[in-house]
């Protein structure tokens, strides 16, 4: 079924990957990790995804590799290393019953988030891998022929050191180890049958495990935060702020339902698990199971508290497979003395089967198909350092590598990302990441092309994007850009990729016509201070 989820979905890949692979070929050519040269904003999420395609991408020239195929092939080690880690997992927490491992590994091998990541490049199934890993090495630690056992110092450390590049991969991982060792520190308390009598025996007793698992996290972090200050002037990541900062928290909640609500149909485990714990008292005793609901209970509350996602196939979710698969196997160890928690175990293994069946095989998303034309088009009719402003910032400038680019949502602009949303009257602004953009600004750069609304383009009136329409209503820009249209062909194996009708497609963008005034096109903001 791994196989067959992986074949399905081969199509698909998503713009946002595209951003993340020019600040992979600036890193390359420039030793600059920048989405324009010169301009250091971290418009990336995910440090160690990002180092580890360059590493494959440099290696890989040898062979050839282009960017999205050394994406690829770091995405594909990782799906390996969630299956063969997971598979291990389950076997160390049911060593003598084969079926409720092969119950858990159905929530992996029929996960389509998990196969549909692969593909779209980005970093959700190396996060993934890591979590599991960390929980591979923790069963290894706790668990001795099937006995509970109190883990050591020293084999907590490996723990630690997955974790803290699940954390380097996806920070919100965090999340997972966070509530897994609450959970399990709570259940060894003094009291509850531990054996510790003291709560300061407890705490020595325990220290030195926590200390192997916090360390590595702790030093890695302020490896990364020394570097983040050093090279960008943050303290967080810019798609923080565009996706976080100064958005209103009951929006967010409200995208963040929502969203967990689309991901539900994907990853079934995510309400069939919580259901089953509700019928099934009985196994919140058993520690496997309260740990990693602790740690996908408060992962998912913090999915909701940012507000979810706008892509497809639940993507944020699929770190917290791996331990929702020690979820399904544990509770078929769990006594069931209600025959309906029999009855929705069975019906919880069927939807993880199924769920991959039902969800459509997926394309190269809309904004990446016709992205690539018309970053081609730019980059064979502008010049090398024509400023151009876009919504879409993946496909454009990642085919366009010689122009340079603002980003009129925020992800890659420091200025846009830090504005602070009073009202959200967009259409578009319902979806995260897309919230933000400030026509003045963008006017105030003075850039050579500026397009509105989708990847190809749209005309002012009929844009839905908070910065388009601040720009429509702005006499200087009514003043100083004219319209223009373009007819982009392409072929019939091209029009496969996206599911789109064989004719050209038409691009809108609009052309500065008023002398600049700030030097020209190569206006760009410095290095922070």
């Amino acid at each position: 079924m791994a196989a067959w989820n992986l074949w399905r979905q081969r199509l698909f890949f998503h713009d946002d990957a595209f951003i993340e692979l020019r600040y992979v070929r600036h890193l390359l050519t420039l030793g600059q990790a920048v989405w324009n040269p010169g301009e250091w904003v971290e418009g990336f999420t995910s440090v160690l995804h990002l180092l580890l395609v360059s590493g494959v991408a440099w290696w890989g020239q040898a062979f050839g590799w282009s960017l999205p195929e050394a994406a690829h092939a770091v995405n594909f080690v990782a799906y390996a290393v969630v299956l063969g880690s997971g598979w291990l997992t389950l076997r160390q927490l049911s060593p003598q019953h084969l079926w409720p491992c092969l119950a858990g590994m159905a929530v992996l091998v029929g996960s389509a988030p998990l196969a549909i990541w692969v593909w779209g490049a980005l970093e959700a199934p190396l996060a993934s891998a890591w979590v599991s890993l960390a929980w591979m090495f923790w069963t290894r630690a706790t668990l001795r022929q099937g006995q509970a056992v109190h883990p050591s110092g020293w084999a907590c450390v490996p723990v630690g050191v997955c974790m803290a590049l699940a954390v380097a991969t996806r920070p919100d991982t965090l999340l997972l180890l966070l509530g897994a060792l609450a959970a399990g520190l709570w259940t060894e308390r003094p009291g509850k049958g531990s054996g510790v009598h003291t709560w300061q025996t407890w705490a020595l007793r325990w220290a030195p495990s926590v200390a192997a698992i916090l360390i590595p996290m702790a030093l890695a972090q302020g490896l990364l935060l020394w570097a983040r200050w050093s090279l960008y002037g943050d303290v967080a990541p810019n798609t923080y702020y565009a996706k976080v900062h100064g958005i209103a928290v009951l929006h967010r909640l409200q995208t963040g339902g929502l969203y967990l609500m689309r991901t539900v149909p994907d990853v079934p485990a995510l309400l069939g698990v919580p259901v089953l714990l509700w019928h099934m008292r009985a196994a919140w005793r058993d520690p496997w199971v309260l740990r990693s609901a602790a740690g996908v209970g408060l992962f998912v509350a913090g999915l909701w508290w940012v507000g979810g996602d706008h892509m497809a196939a639940g993507r944020f979710v699929v770190p917290a497979l791996p331990l929702l698969a020690v979820c399904v196997t544990r509770l078929w160890w769990v006594p069931q003395p209600e025959r309906r928690a029999q009855q929705i175990l069975w019906w919880l293994l069927i939807a993880c089967l199924v769920s991959p069946l039902l969800r459509p095989a997926l394309r190269r998303d809309s904004a990446a198909w016709a992205g690539q034309l018309v970053g081609q088009h730019l980059a064979a009719h502008w010049p090398a350092g024509t400023l151009v402003a876009l919504n879409t910032a993946g496909a454009p400038a990642y085919f366009a590598p010689e122009l340079r680019f603002i980003d009129m949502l925020g992800l890659n602009d420091r200025h846009i990302a830090r504005r602070v949303m009073a009202t959200l009257d967009q259409p578009m602004q319902r979806l995260p990441g897309h919230m933000k953009g400030d026509g003045v600004y963008v006017l105030s750069r003075e850039p050579d092309v500026i397009m509105l609304g989708w990847a190809e383009g749209q005309v002012a009136e009929q844009s839905q994007f908070l910065g388009d329409k601040e720009l429509a209503m702005s006499s200087e820009f009514r003043r100083c850009y004219r319209m223009a249209q373009v007819q982009i062909p392409y072929d019939a194996e091209y029009a496969h990729l996206g599911k789109r009708p064989l004719a050209p497609m038409p691009m809108t963008y609009y052309e500065r016509i008023c002398p600049k005034r700030v030097g020209g096109s190569v206006n760009k903001p410095l290095k922070p201070s």
